[in-house]
C-alpha cells in the first residue's frame, strides 16, 4: 500500500510518515505558517498568489541580496511562471515597485541589467550617466523628501551666490 501526502481542503495537509514501529499521519494547518507558504496545495503547504508572499502587515518582503521583490512561483495568477508554489524573489527588475524602497530599477531601456541598484548609483550607457533617484526622493538631514530637481537645485555647485 502507498500513502501519498495529500491536501485535505486549502489549508489542511495531511502528511504521512514512518516509525520503526508504525505507519501513521499528521494533519497541519498551513495557514499558521509565516513565510508565505499559507495554502495546500499539490500535498504540500505553499503559495497560490503574490500576496501570499507579504510579510504579516501585508507589505512586500525583498530579497537582502537582489533587493528585488519576493512573489510567488505558480502557474497562474502570481508574477513567477512555474509551479513550486513557493515564495521567491523575482530574477529582476522591470519597474520601479519591483525593487527595495530606495533602490531603483537599472532597465534594458537605458542599457541595464534589469538590477535593483542602490539610491545614488549613477551607471554609464553610451557616453550618459543615469542616477538612480527612487520615486520616493532623496531624504535630507531634516528628514525632509527632495525630488531629483529639488536636490539639483540646492546642490548645485554652478549656482550664483549672492
Amino acid at each position: 500500500m502507498t500513502f501519498t501526502d495529500y491536501c485535505k481542503d486549502d489549508k489542511i495537509l495531511v502528511e504521512y510518515y514512518t516509525t520503526d514501529t508504525e505507519y501513521s499521519h499528521e494533519l497541519y494547518d498551513c495557514s499558521q505558517r509565516t513565510d508565505g507558504l499559507v495554502h495546500c496545495v499539490d500535498g504540500r503547504c505553499g503559495c497560490t498568489s503574490d500576496n501570499d508572499c507579504k510579510d504579516a502587515n501585508g507589505n512586500y518582503r525583498y530579497d537582502p541580496v537582489s533587493h528585488t521583490k519576493i512573489v510567488c512561483e505558480c502557474p497562474s495568477g502570481c508574477t513567477l511562471t512555474g509551479s513550486s508554489y513557493t515564495c521567491k524573489p523575482k530574477p529582476s527588475c522591470s519597474a520601479p515597485e519591483d525593487c527595495e524602497d530606495t533602490w531603483c530599477c537599472y532597465t534594458s531601456d537605458i542599457g541595464g541589467d534589469r538590477t535593483c541598484q542602490k539610491q545614488g548609483t549613477i551607471k554609464s550607457y553610451q557616453g550618459k550617466s543615469y542616477l538612480c533617484d527612487p520615486p520616493e526622493g532623496f531624504v535630507n538631514s531634516a528628514n525632509k523628501k527632495l525630488s531629483l530637481l529639488d536636490f539639483l537645485l540646492k546642490f548645485n555647485p554652478f549656482s550664483r551666490v549672492s
